[in-house]
């Protein structure tokens, strides 16, 4: 929990957000001292574990919540990973539990290794039933060397820049054309030395190689195109676990 407290004192301290400009529209949890389980693995299966699926939506519903965002997946369920019927049961009551709810629901889920090569969304762990239940996916990695020279982003500063991608990996957009964060180094002052560092996404733009690109900007916000869609998004993280929610105003 002080790691999610301290990621979103950094964001607070680089975007000067205020305690009012929050209010009381942001829940966290770390997932460790109130796990979100909504599925079990028995002999017979897979198994909804339905009184926490209704709880969740009860939550979800009483606090006005318009963005939850499970972080990783693989926490939320205690099914086999490459179990296609077992994570299609999941992944259904994911998309009720948002229709019942009235609000947009983000999976971050893993990619399987891909030595070397940029991840897709076909690259996601597991079964497959995960990606064909989501309405929208989206992969995240790196700047590669390729990027990097491209943009002439220096080899030791590459891996601040972080590529998203929305689709299938026929579908991706030129890099010139995704959407690009960097991270910023915010240093939180919470001690005499200047305190922890953590690293805060700010948006960034490809630089144009001509005047006849048409750079996208990146842009900040939750991935959610309406309240009753839901996503996952790949990319290659460690195995922590945590919830985010954001009420609507």
């Amino acid at each position: 929990m002080d790691e999610l407290q301290r990621r979103i004192a950094a964001a607070c301290k680089h975007y000067d957000l205020k305690a009012e400009d929050i209010g009381d529209r942001l829940f966290v949890d770390s997932g460790r001292t109130m796990p979100i389980i909504i599925a079990e693995a028995d002999r017979n299966g897979t198994r909804v574990a339905e009184p926490v699926v209704d709880q969740v939506i009860a939550t979800l519903v009483a606090n006005k919540i318009d963005v939850l965002i499970i972080d990783p997946f693989v926490a939320c369920h205690h099914g086999a990973e490459n179990d296609n019927s077992g994570i299609e049961r999941v992944a259904k009551r994911w998309s009720h539990i948002a229709e019942a709810a009235n609000c947009a629901i983000i999976l971050v889920h893993h990619s399987r290794k891909t030595y070397g090569n940029e991840a897709t969304v076909d690259d996601a762990r597991g079964a497959s039933a995960l990606l064909a239940a989501a309405r929208s996916a989206r992969a995240i990695n790196t700047m590669t060397k390729e990027q990097a020279e491209s943009a002439g982003i220096d080899e030791a500063e590459r891996r601040l820049y972080i590529r998203s991608d929305n689709g299938k990996a026929n579908m991706a957009r030129p890099a010139a054309r995704a959407d690009w964060f960097k991270l910023e180094s915010i240093e939180l002052g919470n001690s005499g030395f200047g305190g922890d560092e953590v690293g805060v996404a700010t948006p960034w733009s490809f630089p144009k190689r001509n005047p006849s690109d048409d750079c996208a900007n990146a842009e900040m916000g939750y991935a959610a195109s309406s309240f009753s869609a839901w996503s996952i998004s790949c990319r290659h993280s460690r195995n922590s676990c945590s919830a985010l929610c954001r009420r609507r105003t």
